[in-house]
């Protein structure tokens, strides 16, 4: 076990590393403007893309550049209409939440923990404004709006108001009176006629046609309002969850409701060129209301994830922010820097938080937690994965008769009574793998599950079900991406693991030979494949010398540099005296670290987790995607994996097969990360345990 003395997140220190806002001016960086030095061989079958892209929030246009803002202080910039980007550094750490240009070299962002940043140079460089008398430390700030004249308007939470006359030379905090409306404004425009406009979680809209002005007040309902742009002149749009889309024609002084043929949540919008207008949100909904029209209507053969932010390019390319990053619509399809090689953005910690070795480690990695019980056979456990594939040429396992043969198959041995193998699963049991949305009033979580609960399967739901494996990510971890094979997964009872319990061992064994037997008159459209037993272990890592015993011999003698996939559980040593929302920020910083750093192998923190559930608890208001000001209430998306009641590990970095030196590589990344990120005697402790998974083929 190795363990890094280090003590909480300073700004200063992670400035010096570079962690903040994805600091880099290295010129290793692929499209989507992360490092490419060195590309994953796992044989988790992760992505070897080591840094796929992060969850970008909003985007806008600087002459003919692109600007994208998004989590952990990421900017992003494009100047060949967002075919590639490059990283910028914002020297923030904090989630920008929106960004405005008000020339081609005058630009806006402004994020959670009080964060204003400008740039004068087209989005090259930024400073961050200190604005302590105006703002508090924590508070969070959710968009931002300029008009040609220098005047701009910045809102959050807790109804915060921040206005400027003079370009941002000067600012000056509005109070609004407690009144009924909602407390959090989440979004600001100002119109072409001057008009200003904020729309609020409460369903209100506020309105003033002058500087200074009292602000009017408009109920629209009780459903959140996510964001509000100009249509030219006095024209408005204010939309936001279950498809509310309202208009406005004289600068919000009057409403009227929008038809949207989708009910899902609005999160951007934007006027095109040609009078239409885009709306983006939840389920990577892409709607448009044409020149004149009266109804938005979707369009067709959408994305995957949540889109955030939308702007127009040249020759009219669309340009998307949102849970895949940073990408376009070309031909009638949408591209997302990094997708070629995998899941990219918020789709990635899905993957990995899905996958039976990462349930597997951290079941080892807690022996005390109450998420996790601790099994008899105290450093291992063992699962089966039977693999099933297409008997049929031309078939694949979505083929209707495969795919419904085979969930019969399925259904068939986990009702044996006789079973010796636990916890049989695989697409038929939503308990286990389900595809999850936010939706509804309020953002709440919804899992539906990959296979309705109806008689048969067709070839017409095809490509729904196809959208949902994506969407869930299970593709290459429990159906392989080309439909060629579906797992079934089962657990090897705790004392067989631990080597009691001969017979029931041999009944495996015998189960598991069974399967592959196809008698002479079956007609099954489908064959038993593969069958292997997979063990994930913890194995002491490094060259240290204890007792007078070099471990790495020691390492030899039990195996440890055989053959195998490797993760690396990264902890807190310390259990005690936690402050949730700060370990949660050591775990992204950790994390961004890490992955910046080259690590060998993806990485999954605690953090990921965090701030899906913010964004739960906030109306599906992607903003919140951010480990600032967490709170434990109700609502959680995933439940932390925790030690005691602190989050821990932190991370899980998924590593290479069978490079036993990556162990010592990590090592010497949190040596550095611990070290320049602050030493002190009565600092807490970092940890890293080392675990292998080994496959044998029955």
């Amino acid at each position: 076990m190795l363990k890094i003395r280090a003590i909480g997140v300073f700004a200063a220190g992670l400035l010096a590393l570079g962690v903040l806002g994805g600091c880099s001016n290295s010129d290793n960086t692929d499209a989507s403007g992360d490092d490419q030095r060195g590309a994953s061989d796992s044989g988790l079958a992760v992505t070897p893309e080591v840094f796929p892209s992060q969850v970008f929030i909003d985007l806008d246009r600087a002459g003919s550049r692109i600007v994208a803002v998004g989590e952990s202080g990421a900017i992003r910039v494009s100047d060949d209409n967002g075919s590639s980007w490059r990283v910028v550094s914002s020297g923030v750490n904090s989630t920008l939440t929106a960004v405005s240009f008000v020339s081609d070299q005058t630009g806006w962002a402004v994020g959670h923990d009080g964060t204003v940043l400008r740039t004068d140079n087209g989005g090259d460089t930024w400073e961050s404004l200190q604005l302590d008398q105006q703002i508090d430390a924590d508070q969070a700030l959710m968009d931002v709006a300029f008009d040609s004249q220098g005047q701009g308007i910045i809102v959050g939470p807790n109804r915060f108001i921040l206005t400027t006359l003079d370009g941002g030379e000067n600012w000056t905090r509005e109070r609004l009176a407690a009144r009924s409306y909602g407390s959090d404004l989440n979004g600001v425009a100002i119109l072409e006629s001057g008009h200003q406009l904020i729309v609020t979680d409460g369903s209100d809209i506020l309105s003033r046609s002058e500087w200074g002005d009292d602000w009017q007040v408009f109920r629209e309902g009780f459903k959140p309002l996510l964001g509000v742009i100009g249509l030219g002149g006095s024209e408005a749009l204010a939309f936001g969850a279950e498809g509310t889309v309202m208009h406005s024609p004289d600068g919000g002084v009057s409403w009227n409701s929008i038809k949207s043929a989708s009910k899902v949540g609005y999160f951007g919008g934007r006027l095109l060129s040609d009078g239409s207008v885009i709306l983006v949100g939840s389920e990577g909904i892409v709607a448009r209301r044409a020149a004149g029209g009266e109804m938005f209507y979707p369009e067709l053969d959408l994305p995957l994830g949540a889109l955030t932010g939308v702007a127009e390019g040249e020759n009219n390319r669309l340009l998307l922010a949102g849970i895949q990053g940073v990408g376009y619509r070309q031909d009638n399809q949408y591209w997302f820097h990094g997708v070629e090689n995998g899941a990219t953005g918020q789709l990635m910690a899905r993957s990995l938080l899905g996958r039976v070795e990462t349930s597997a480690v951290l079941q080892l990695a807690e022996s005390g937690s109450r998420s996790y019980q601790w099994q008899e056979s105290g450093r291992a456990v063992e699962w089966v994965e039977i693999s099933l594939s297409a008997a049929g040429a031309g078939d694949d396992v979505l083929t209707p008769a495969v795919f419904n043969g085979m969930g019969e198959f399925f259904q068939e041995i986990r009702s044996d009574s006789g079973l010796p193998l636990k916890e049989l699963r695989s697409v038929w049991d939503d308990r286990y793998f389900s595809y999850l949305l936010l939706q509804g009033p309020y953002g709440y979580l919804q899992s539906y599950p990959m296979v309705p609960d109806k008689p048969g399967y067709s070839e017409a739901e095809r490509p729904y079900l196809e959208r949902r494996l994506k969407q869930a990510a299970l593709l290459d971890s429990v159906v392989s991406s080309d439909y060629s094979t579906v797992t079934i997964f089962a657990d090897v009872p705790s004392h067989v693991v631990a080597g009691r319990g001969r017979g029931d061992q041999e009944s495996i064994h015998e189960f598991l030979a069974g399967l592959t037997e196809t008698p002479e008159e079956s007609s099954r459209p489908f064959n038993v494949s593969g069958i292997e037993t997979i063990r994930l272990e913890e194995v002491d890592h490094g060259p240290k010398v204890e007792n007078g015993v070099d471990s790495k011999e020691a390492n030899e003698e039990q195996g440890a540099n055989e053959p195998g996939d490797y993760l690396y559980v990264i902890s807190r040593s310390k259990s005690y005296g936690c402050e949730k929302p700060r370990v949660l920020k050591l775990a992204d910083s950790l994390a961004g670290y890490l992955k910046k750093e080259d690590a060998p192998g993806p990485v999954l923190s605690v953090a990921d987790l965090a701030k899906l559930n913010q964004v739960s608890r906030k109306d599906e208001n992607w903003k919140w995607y951010t480990t600032s000001g967490y709170r434990s209430y109700g609502n959680e998306v995933y439940r932390l994996w925790e030690q005691s009641y602190c989050p821990n590990p932190l991370a899980i970095v998924f590593g290479h097969r069978g490079d036993e030196e990556q162990g010592e590589v990590l090592e010497g990344l949190l040596e550095q990360f611990g070290g320049q990120v602050g030493l002190d005697d009565t600092a807490e402790q970092l940890e890293m345990k080392t675990y292998r998974v080994r496959r044998s083929a029955i």
